[in-house]
């Protein structure tokens, strides 16, 4: 696989997206910028600009017609994708900085995550157009339609959330709960109607671990987690039931179902401050490829990145993937002609290695 660079970003790639269509690839990263790129020659469309700080997550609709960026200048941003147009930048809970943003299916509403004073709150918003398009409508007028999980009245009263930055906030299927994961260790799923946490989940049971990233399947049955204790875990969407483990040999900080083969692929890397001792061969800068019903580690693939992978998405057809790493490049790769059938070979090599005994 020979890979597009994408150079223009000159702080460490935060969270990359690639559009429903496939057809374009969208990028944040700590120099403040959100960059859109054609994904099939990664020539760059163009800049949002607007934010003071390093940006947090990007998010684009269905449609590919409005994106929303998150930022540590404590707002939200609603652009215009084909213009380029800023249409809001939004204060959300100041003076926390807006950690996760994402819109709902259909795109009627969005969440913005949030952190500050060790409290992190995810507010949703419906996609109100009368309001939000209408420049004569005051920043202040837009308000959440609720606050995930509500926030104490008094001192007394005890907080029911992240104790520590949400890194990742996902709509579940039909936009009845919000899955959050964060450094507290938690996984969270909670109720949109009544704001209430229906399941919280230790990602590990033995130690706190930095939860880094979070991703639905296709079918938004199961959840991939990344955590910085070198595991990636697969969980039932509906109960937060472990259902299989991987482990690396390297800190993970994201993981994406392929849409077609059970497969998943993660990425990570040595921590950036120790990089500049490390030569980038040695960095485990590669992107690990695993078998999601065998459990076993199908191969790896050398990047060239020379600084850790922060982030990695593949397209809703699964014919290309995308990562992004800590020196500000992203790198987009198409999978070779052949490459489900040489998967379903090795697959098939793994059945027939399998004891008999045991087999469901």
């Amino acid at each position: 696989m020979k890979p597009i660079q994408c150079s223009a970003h000159e702080r460490p790639i935060t969270k990359i997206r690639i559009n429903r269509d496939g057809d374009l690839l969208f990028s944040v990263g700590k120099d403040g910028q959100a960059m859109a790129w054609y994904l099939n020659d990664g020539m760059r469309l163009g800049t949002y600009e607007g934010h003071n700080g390093a940006l947090n997550d990007i998010a684009v609709d269905f449609d590919t017609k409005y994106c929303l960026t998150g930022g540590a200048d404590c707002r939200f941003g609603l652009w215009d994708v084909c213009t380029g147009e800023k249409i809001r930048l939004i204060e959300a809970r100041s003076p926390d900085r807006v950690t996760s943003v994402e819109w709902n299916c259909g795109g009627t509403q969005f969440l913005v995550s949030t952190f500050g004073n060790r409290k992190s709150y995810t507010l949703v918003y419906n996609f109100d157009e009368d309001k939000l398009l209408d420049p004569n409508v005051d920043d202040l007028d837009i308000q959440p339609l609720c606050i995930i999980p509500p926030v104490p009245k008094d001192k007394d009263e005890v907080f029911e959330g992240h104790t520590a930055k949400i890194t990742e906030a996902l709509w579940g299927p039909v936009n009845e709960f919000i899955y959050t994961a964060s450094g507290d260790g938690n996984i969270c799923k909670w109720r949109v109607d009544t704001q209430v946490c229906d399941i919280r989940h230790s990602f590990a049971e033995k130690a706190k671990v930095v939860v880094t990233s979070m991703e639905f399947s296709r079918d938004k049955t199961l959840l991939v987690a990344t955590g910085k204790d070198c595991s990636a875990r697969i969980f039932l969407a509906d109960t937060l039931t472990q259902i299989k483990y991987f482990e690396s040999d390297k800190p993970l900080l994201g993981a994406a179902f392929h849409p077609t083969l059970d497969l998943i692929l993660c990425v990570g890397g040595q921590d950036a401050m120790d990089v500049t001792t490390t030569g980038a061969g040695k960095g485990k800068f590669e992107v690990e490829f695993y078998h999601t019903v065998f459990q076993k580690k199908i191969g790896e693939l050398e990047t060239k990145h020379f600084s850790p992978l922060n982030c990695i998405a593949i397209s809703t057809d699964g014919s290309y993937f995308v990562t992004g790493a800590e020196e500000g490049n992203c790198r987009i790769f198409k999978f070779p002609v052949g490459f489900a059938a040489k998967f379903k070979t090795l697959e098939n090599a793994f059945v027939d290695m399998t004891p008999t005994k045991g087999r469901n």
